[in-house]
């Protein structure tokens, strides 16, 4: 698979970063990147964002991939160990590639000490954002300056109006922190990859384009160490593979769960009110109030004994948690209930949307054993038949 970037081009004052992909001489798409033009003199002068953009493509399609540009020795090292763990967790469906690229060179590094994070305006980005800010990360804190939104990535990319909202919001929240927001676009998800094992690339690929501005990109981590999913898109593992020497990406406060988040996040005003943490709501530019995304987060609040952030529209607990009765909730995200549950009995809460949640989950795991169940009595009744007819 060939990788050729684009000149990039200016136009109504926005400035597009593209890169053809072929394969086999036959092209198969384009990784674009669209941003504010008056933030050229921060974009890298590398390939750095479209060899970790396309990666997982070719590693699905087992291709040798061809970067037709200048790429950083030290991120082709590390990706090298990034493919051996992504190849393992997945050995069916990705596989180790060979990365060729025209030129290789590390880029200077930036004359800035300044990092630049990705901002969802969700409950992690809140945090990440919060305590570094705070001065909460002792001798890992960065100096975070920039948010970085990205459109395409949880709001559709033809849903302009909705990003707009949405990030007019978020620069509302980090505002307040001293922070500015650089909202930006990228069709990444339109190659077709698998999103939730894909996603911590794509977010990485994003803050690489910024590197010859900023000294490193954060990413804010979504799962605490002792509660770690293998294989997940985004972890404290493989996130810093997608480094250079020169721009290291940091997977950020892994050692906080959703309830300690929630805890700190209370205190930011800002945040309370404004926080985004949806994507399956009808309207992606606020929260629905009855997903279990929204009403996890809110369960998250109740136990710290915090108010629920005015931008949950949530209401009563006990009916919020009844409405997940009808969803179909993943195995994994029924434990985190059962945990949040737990944690709810050990704080001494005994509002009856704690008895609503445990009945929840016994329901949830009780749908989730029942086609096992049925399968289980199909074979007892063949091995019956069998024996009747042996005898």
């Amino acid at each position: 698979m060939h990788v050729w970037p684009e000149q990039p081009t200016t136009q109504d004052d926005h400035l597009h970063i593209a890169a053809r992909l072929e394969l086999d001489g036959v092209g198969i798409g384009r990784l674009t990147f669209e941003l504010p033009a008056a933030r050229r003199d921060d974009i890298t002068q590398t390939a750095d964002p479209f060899l970790i953009g396309s990666l997982f493509l070719a590693m699905r399609k087992a291709t040798k991939l061809r970067i037709h540009g200048t790429v950083s020795p030290s991120l082709l090292a590390n990706l090298d160990e990034f493919q051996s763990a992504w190849s393992r967790w997945m050995p069916n469906e990705l596989h180790p590639v060979e990365i060729e690229s025209d030129f290789e060179a590390e880029e200077k590094p930036a004359d800035f000490s300044d990092a630049i994070m990705t901002f969802s305006g969700g409950l992690d980005s809140c945090f990440t954002a919060w305590r570094h800010a705070q001065n909460r990360c002792g001798r890992r804190r960065k100096n975070i300056r920039t948010a970085l939104m990205v459109h395409g990535f949880d709001i559709p990319i033809a849903e302009t109006d909705v990003f707009r909202n949405a990030a007019e919001n978020s620069r509302r929240i980090v505002e307040t922190i001293g922070m500015e927001l650089i909202p930006i676009a990228c069709n990444f998800r339109s190659l077709g990859d698998d999103w939730e094992m894909a996603h911590g690339a794509a977010l990485a690929a994003s803050l690489h384009l910024f590197r010859k501005r900023f000294s490193c990109g954060v990413i804010a981590g979504s799962h605490a160490y002792d509660a770690l999913r293998f294989p997940w898109g985004s972890n404290p593992l493989t996130d810093p593979m997608l480094s250079s020497t020169n721009f290291p990406i940091v997977y950020d406060a892994a050692e906080f769960s959703r309830r300690e988040k929630a805890r700190e996040v209370a205190e930011w005003s800002a945040a309370m009110e404004r926080m985004r943490v949806c994507w399956e709501g009808e309207q992606k530019d606020r929260n629905c109030g009855r997903c279990v995304r929204c009403v996890g987060t809110a369960i998250c609040f109740a136990i710290e004994g915090k108010p629920l952030p005015a931008s949950l529209p949530v209401g009563q607990l006990d009916l919020a948690v009844q409405g997940l009765f009808a969803t179909r909730i993943k195995p994994v995200t029924v434990t985190r209930l059962a945990e949040l549950a737990e944690a709810a009995r050990s704080a001494g809460i005994r509002d009856s949307w704690v008895e609503t949640l445990e009945n929840c989950v016994r329901m949830q795991r009780g749908r989730a054993n029942r086609p096992l169940a049925k399968a289980r009595n199909a074979l007892r009744k063949g091995m019956q038949l069998l024996r009747s007819s042996a005898v």
